[in-house]
Parts: structure tokens; sequence; C-alpha cells
């Protein structure tokens, strides 16, 4: 099965991109592998944050 681009959301592609080109650089001696590592982490807690916020409320009933 081949992926396509089209199959996944435009934010999805470009939170990619943005890593490919993060790993890139640290390949290519540009950044360190440690600042590479702390931009993967804040883009993925940032993308985390987002969706938990755009969750519907839970159907728990409050305690």
């Amino acid at each position: 099965m081949r992926l396509r681009v089209e199959n996944y959301p435009a934010s999805a592609v470009e939170r990619a991109m943005k890593l490919e080109e993060v790993l890139l650089r640290a390949t290519a001696g540009k950044i360190m592998w440690w600042q590479a590592a702390e931009i993967s982490v804040a883009s993925h807690t940032c993308c985390v944050t987002a969706s938990t916020n755009n969750m519907p409320p839970s159907n728990k009933s409050p305690q």
C-alpha cells in the first residue's frame, strides 16, 4: 500500500514536513541532536494539547 499525502489532514502533513526539516538540520550538523529532540518534543506537546482542547466533553458525571 502506498501512502498518499491526500489521505492526511494538511496540518499533519505540515507537522511531518517540519519534523523532517529539523532532522535534516541535525544530520547536517546545523543544530545539535539534543536541540532537535527538544524541538520535536515541543511540537508533539503542542499537538497533543491542541487535540485535547478540541475534544468533546467526556460523558463522566462530576464527582
